[in-house]
């Protein structure tokens, strides 16, 4: 076993995720995720490059990405900066917690949706949970 299948062994691969670093780990150890180290939107915006994976990959195709460093009106900013982690139905059914996650993009729509609908109450309504605080320290 390779390092990496080991790294992946550790990562919740569907939700329900407790935070966005679980959710984006997860992204990542399927191979939904471009990481890219910088990003110079002085010369490059971001959404024009979201675009162009659309382009390249095709609409509910393209991955998401995350930008460690990116320029913004002359100055370095340090990330990250995410950007389509929710553009796939196959991402939103890991979200939601869909077992089985494939690539067929009907079949994650229709997963997804039955995910949501089967969490609902026989009024159709869905639970709540109080939100928790946390300190920006943490």
């Amino acid at each position: 076993m390779t390092a990496a299948q080991r790294d992946r062994q550790d990562i919740q691969l569907t939700g329900p995720y407790d935070s966005m670093r679980e959710y984006v780990n997860a992204l990542e150890a399927t191979g939904r995720l471009l990481r890219i180290t910088e990003m110079d939107q002085d010369r490059y915006e971001a959404t024009g490059f979201a675009y162009r994976l659309v382009d390249k990959f095709g609409f509910n195709g393209e991955p998401a990405f995350l930008v460690e460093r990116i320029k913004i009106d002359g100055q370095w900013i340090e990330g990250p900066v995410m950007a389509n982690i929710y553009g796939r139905w196959d991402t939103e059914a890991m979200g939601y917690g869909v077992e089985h996650v494939t690539e067929d993009k009907r079949e994650m729509y229709r997963a997804a949706v039955n995910k949501l609908v089967g969490l609902a109450d026989h009024n159709g309504n869905w639970n709540s949970v109080k939100p928790v605080r946390i300190d920006p320290a943490d």
